[in-house]
C-alpha cells in the first residue's frame, strides 16, 4: 500500500478527472491512464514480470484496450472483451442493446482499430510483445521464486535491481524518465562478469571492476543476465546429455505441450549445435521449435520426422531436418551406429530408460525409407499435409532381393545413406519451404534430357502442407561407381607437376604465359608440355566437354518455365552491377581492416591489391554500360572440382543444390552459364596452389610460386577451349563472353576474399593472387 501523501501525488498525476477515481483507487486500465504511449506501457509490464510472485493482468492489458470511466462504479473496466473488429466487437452475437455492458467507442480505444484479430497478424503489435515477454519470463524461471536486490544506481531516475534463483542472475535496469539517461550501477558483486542482453541475446560490454556505466534510452528498459566467463565455459564444455523424464508414452509425446517445450528448451539447443550439419554454429540463437513433427512407423517403433525451426538474434529463422526415435539402451548396441553422434538426449520414459536418438543411425528406420519409397507410400498428417514418398518410372527400385543400408561415414552438411550398395540417398538437415533445386535439376536431367554423366533419380520423399509449400527430406539417386573426386585427381595431378619442376627445372624461370583465354596442348611451351603432361590435358578437354553438355541440357527446353532460357535485360545488367559494387566496398573494407593480422609475406600482395578497386570497379562497369545478348538459364551454381566424380576415363558432375550461403529461391533463379564456368577455373587455380600451403616444406612457395600459376593458367586455359569449342564457338569466346568470363572470375575471387578472411587467414593467399593474376591477364590482353 501507499501513503497518503503518495497516493495524493497519484491522483494528481493520473486520475485529473473526478470520475476515474474510485472510493482509494483509480479506476482505469493501463493504456488509457498511460495516455496510450506503448514505451511506458512496456516499461511498466517489463516491471511487474521481473518482481517477485505472480503477475496478474487484467483482460484487455495485454492489447492496449481502453476503458470508459463514465459508466460508474468499476464498470468502466468490465466492458466487453475486444476480439475482432466485428459485431459487438465478436464478445456476443446478441443484439447491442441487450448487451450488460457497452462496448468501448472512444474514437481510439475503439473495437475496430484495437482488438485481438487485428494484433494477431501483426508481429509488431503490442500483443505479440507482450507474448514474447511473457515467454521470456517463463524461460527465466528466477523472477517468479527468484531472490531480489536493489543496485545502486548514479541517477535516480534509472531503477536497477538484480534477480537470482540458484546459479542464474537478471539485473533489471529501467529508465523511468522520458528522456534518455547515463547512469553508472555498482556491480561490484560481478566483477569480471558477461553481461548479455536476454531480449536480443546481444553481448553488452564485460563488468570490468564493478562501476558499470549504461545509457538507456526514454521508458527504456533492459534485462541484463550476468555470466562469469569461465563457468559458462565450462558448463558448454561439460558434453553431459541432458535427461528427458516423463508419465508420456514416446507415441503420444509430441502431443503433449509441456513435453515439446521440454526438448526445445533443455534439449535441441545443445544437440544441433554439435551437429556438423547445422549451418548456425556462428549466430546467436535465440530458440528452438519443433513446428512440425510426422509420425511414420519403422520396424514396430514410431519415428518422428521432425522440422525444427531454429529462431536467431537479428537473422531470419531456418528450418532443419531431424528424424527421431526413441530407443531403449539394450536396442542401442543392436540396431545403431556410432552412438556418440546418434544420441540426442537421455530419455526416461514411462519408467523405461532409453535414449532419444537421431533416426538416421538406426537400421530399420533406414530400410523402411527405401521400402515406402519403392511403394511410393502417401501417409496423411490429419489434414495438415501429406507425406509422399516418390519413385522414378525411369530407374526403378529394386529391393528383390531385400534392403541393406549403411550410413556414409563423412562430414558432411547432409546425411547421406547407401542402399543395397546401388542407390545413394541424400538427408537434407537444412530445410526450406520451397523446391529443393536438387531435386528438380536432378529429375530434369534424367527425364527431360539425354545427359548421361549426372546420376539418375530415383525417388525422394517430400511433406506437402495445407499451404500448397513442398518440403523436401531426401533424394534418391543411383549410385555411381568412381575413383574420387575431380579435386584429388588436379591434387595428384599437380603434384607430379611439381616434383617434375624440382627435379628438372629448379633454377630455371618459366617462360612466359600465353595470354589467349583458350589453349591447345600444341600452342603450350614445350617445357609447359613436358611438365604438365598430355593426360591432364586430355582430362581437362573432357571435363570442359561435360560442364557444356550439362549447360546444354539444362537450357533445352522451351515449355517448362523453370527451364526455358531467359534474355538479359537492362535492369538485370543493373542490378548485378550493384550487386557487384556492393561484394567489392564489402569485401576491400574487410581486407583493409585485415592486412596486419595477415602473414608478413601476404601483406605487400594484400595491399597492392587494394590498389586495383578502382579498376576493378571499372572492369565491373562494363556489365552496366554495354548492353549484352547473353542468356540466362539454369546451371549447377556452386561448380568445382569437388562437385565432380572422377569414373574410368570421363566424368559425373554431382550436388546440383546450388551456393549453399543463398535460399532455395536464389539458387533456383537463371543465371549465366559462364558463372559455372569461373567457378570451375578459380576451383583449378585453388589446387595449384593448396599443393604449396599444405605442404610441410619451407621453400615451397618461394620455389614453386611462379610456376603455380603456369599450372592453373594452362589447365584452366584447357578447360575453357574444350567448353567454347563444345558449346558451339570454335573455342572462341565473343566479346560478350569475355566480357561475362572476366566479370564472374573476378567476382568469385573477390567472393572467396571474404570467405578466407573471416575463416582460413593463411589461405587469403590464393583469392589474393588469384585477384591480381586476372587483373594482370586483362591488362596483357
Amino acid at each position: 500500500m501507499v501513503t497518503e501523501e503518495e497516493k495524493d501525488y497519484l491522483f494528481k498525476a493520473y486520475a485529473h478527472e473526478a470520475d476515474t477515481k474510485f472510493n482509494a483507487g483509480i479506476r482505469r486500465r493501463l493504456a488509457p491512464l498511460m495516455n496510450n504511449d506503448r514505451r511506458k506501457v512496456e516499461l511498466l509490464h517489463t516491471i511487474l514480470f521481473s518482481l517477485p510472485g505472480t503477475p496478474v493482468l487484467y483482460y484487455g492489458d495485454e492489447i492496449g484496450m481502453g476503458d470508459n470511466v463514465y459508466l460508474g462504479d468499476r464498470f468502466g473496466v468490465r466492458t466487453p472483451m475486444q476480439w475482432d473488429m466485428n459485431q459487438n466487437a465478436g464478445f456476443s452475437a446478441a443484439n447491442p442493446q441487450r448487451l450488460y455492458l457497452p462496448i468501448i467507442t472512444d474514437p481510439v480505444y475503439r473495437h475496430e482499430s484495437v482488438n485481438v484479430a487485428t494484433q494477431e497478424e501483426n508481429h509488431s503489435s503490442f500483443l505479440w510483445w507482450m507474448k514474447n515477454a511473457i515467454a521470456m519470463r517463463k524461460r527465466l524461471n528466477l523472477f517468479g521464486r527468484g531472490k531480489m536486490k536493489f543496485i545502486e544506481s548514479s541517477n535516480a531516475k534509472v531503477l536497477a535491481f538484480v534477480r537470482s534463483h540458484e546459479n542464474l542472475q537478471v539485473v533489471v535496469v529501467a529508465n523511468l524518465s522520458q528522456f534518455s539517461q547515463a547512469a553508472i550501477l555498482k556491480l561490484t558483486a560481478f566483477k569480471g562478469y558477461d553481461i548479455t542482453e536476454v531480449f536480443s541475446q546481444n553481448r553488452f560490454l564485460n563488468v570490468g571492476e564493478g562501476d558499470y556505466s549504461i545509457t538507456i534510452g526514454p521508458y527504456g528498459y533492459f534485462w541484463l543476465q550476468v555470466d562469469a566467463a569461465a563457468k559458462r565455459e565450462r558448463s558448454e564444455a561439460s558434453g553431459e546429455l541432458p535427461l528427458v523424464k516423463t508419465d508420456v508414452s514416446w507415441e503420444k509425446l509430441f502431443d503433449h505441450y509441456n513435453e515439446v517445450r521440454a526438448l526445445e528448451r533443455k534439449v535441441l539447443p545443445l544437440f544441433i549445435k554439435k551437429c556438423r550439419w547445422f549451418g548456425g554454429k556462428a549466430k546467436v540463437v535465440s530458440k528452438v521449435s519443433v513446428i512440425k513433427a510426422i509420425a511414420l512407423k519403422a520396424g514396430g517403433d514410431t519415428h518422428y520426422l521432425t522440422i525444427v525451426e531454429v529462431h536467431y538474434v537479428q537473422r531470419l529463422p531456418e528450418l532443419y531436418f531431424l528424424p527421431l526415435a526413441f530407443i531403449t539402451t539394450e536396442g542401442m548396441t543392436d540396431r545403431v551406429e556410432h552412438t556418440v553422434q546418434s544420441v540426442v538426449c537421455r530419455a526416461d520414459i514411462q519408467g523405461e530408460a532409453g535414449f532419444i536418438m537421431d533416426s538416421t543411425y538406426d537400421k530399420l528406420f533406414r530400410d523402411s525409407l527405401l521400402v515406402n519409397m519403392e511403394k511410393e507410400g502417401r501417409f496423411k498428417d490429419e489434414g495438415r499435409g501429406v507425406l509422399q514418398f516418390s519413385a522414378s518410372v525411369f530407374a526403378k527400385i529394386d529391393i528383390a532381393g531385400g534392403v541393406e543400408s549403411r550410413l556414409v561415414k563423412s562430414e558432411q552438411s547432409n546425411a547421406a545413406i547407401i542402399f543395397n550398395d546401388r542407390y545413394f540417398f541424400k538427408v537434407y538437415r537444412k530445410l526450406e519451404r520451397e523446391m529443393n533445386p536438387e531435386l528438380e535439376i536432378v529429375k530434369f536431367l534424367s527425364e527431360h534430357t539425354s545427359f548421361q554423366n549426372s546420376p539418375r533419380y530415383a525417388g525422394s520423399i517430400a511433406y506437402h502442407d495445407n499451404e500448397n509449400n513442398v518440403i523436401v527430406f531426401g533424394l534418391l539417386q543411383e549410385k555411381i561407381e568412381n575413383q574420387g573426386k575431380a579435386w584429388n585427381m588436379a591434387l595428384d595431378a599437380v603434384g607430379t607437376f611439381y616434383e617434375n619442376v624440382r627435379a628438372k627445372y629448379r633454377q630455371v624461370a618459366p617462360p612466359k604465359l600465353l595470354t589467349k583465354y583458350s589453349t591447345k596442348f600444341e600452342e603450350v611451351p614445350p617445357v609447359m608440355q613436358e611438365l604438365i603432361g598430355r593426360e591432364l590435358y586430355q582430362r581437362m578437354v573432357k571435363l570442359g566437354q561435360r560442364t557444356a553438355e550439362m549447360h546444354l541440357a539444362l537450357a533445352s527446353n522451351a515449355t517448362n518455365p523453370a527451364f526455358t532460357p531467359e534474355p538479359f535485360t537492362p535492369n538485370y545488367q543493373r542490378s548485378m552491377y550493384s550487386s557487384l559494387r556492393k561484394l567489392v566496398r564489402d569485401r576491400f573494407n574487410l581486407l583493409e581492416s585485415s592486412v596486419p593480422k595477415l602473414a608478413p609475406d601476404v601483406q605487400p600482395l594484400a595491399k597492392q591489391v587494394l590498389l586495383l578497386e578502382d579498376k576493378i570497379l571499372e572492369y565491373f562497369s562494363e556489365v552496366h554500360r554495354l548492353r549484352i545478348n547473353g542468356m540466362k538459364t539454369r546451371i549447377h551454381g556452386d561448380y568445382h572440382l569437388g562437385q565432380v566424380l572422377v569414373t574410368d576415363s570421363d566424368f559425373v558432375i554431382i550436388d546440383f543444390e546450388g551456393e549453399p550461403g543463398l535460399t532455395f529461391s536464389e539458387r533456383r533463379l537463371k543465371r549465366n552459364p559462364l558463372k559455372d564456368v569461373a567457378g570451375m577455373m578459380r576451383s583449378i587455380h585453388y589446387a595449384a596452389l593448396a599443393k604449396i600451403l599444405l605442404s610441410s616444406k619451407n621453400d615451397e612457395p618461394q620455389l614453386l610460386g611462379s610456376w603455380a600459376e603456369q599450372w592453373q593458367h594452362y589447365a584452366g586455359n584447357f578447360y575453357l577451349g574444350a567448353y567454347m569449342e563444345r558449346m558451339g564457338t570454335n573455342g572462341t569466346l565473343t566479346h560478350e563472353g569475355e566480357l561475362l568470363l572476366r566479370t564472374f572470375l573476378l567476382e568469385k575471387a573477390i567472393y572467396e576474399l571474404g570467405f578466407e578472411l573471416d575463416g582460413r587467414p593463411e589461405w587469403t593467399v590464393v583469392p589474393l593472387r588469384g585477384i591480381k593474376y586476372l587483373i594482370d591477364r586483362e591488362s596483357e590482353i
